[in-house]
């Protein structure tokens, strides 16, 4: 008599023909190569009341964990993004960094405006002819801004490489 298409083969026990792979499933009793019973061995000895298993922990399954490491920053384009937006172009390599200068620069360009302001009440307006230097607190801001956003780039990547070594890996380049 032959087989139906329609009706499914008679189940068969499928067991692999090598040795298992740590963390495969294998649809047996025992895993392979353990006997029955193993005399004197007291892992595989019958508990008796009272008495503690030993924990062995679960084997892992799966693949092993994914290190998401922050990307290298570029000190080109620190430079570039710095040389043509100044402390704005520092939000690229480090943002607390940009918001100090930010917050400095603007600090600075207030206090001057306002003590050239008192000065020029004072000195019946001839103190007025200080509001020419005003701009070289952004002069100063920007030479500034490039320089600690080139080395908070360069800082960067030195720390990213020293996690890169810690976890024993090499980012290309490296």
């Amino acid at each position: 008599m032959t087989t139906s298409p329609i009706a499914p083969e008679p189940r068969r026990e499928h067991r692999p023909q090598g040795p298992v792979v740590q963390g495969e499933l294998v649809p047996v009793a025992q895993p392979y190569g353990m006997p029955q019973q193993q005399a004197g061995h007291p892992q595989h000895a019958p508990l008796h009341p009272g008495q503690v298993q030993p924990y062995a922990a679960p084997a892992a399954y799966g693949p092993p964990p994914v290190m998401m490491l922050p990307a290298p920053k570029s000190v080109g384009v620190t430079f570039v993004l710095t040389f043509f937006f100044g402390v704005l172009g520092m939000f690229y390599a480090t943002t607390s960094g940009a918001l100090i200068l930010l917050g400095v620069t603007l600090g600075a360009i207030v206090l001057a405006v306002v003590m050239i302001g008192i000065l020029s009440v004072l000195t019946l307006g001839f103190g007025a002819a200080l509001f020419a230097f005003v701009p070289l607190i952004g002069v100063a801001a920007w030479i500034t801004s490039m320089i600690w956003g080139c080395m908070a780039a360069s800082r960067h990547n030195e720390r990213l490489a020293a996690q890169y070594a810690a976890a024993g890996y090499r980012p290309p380049g490296y």
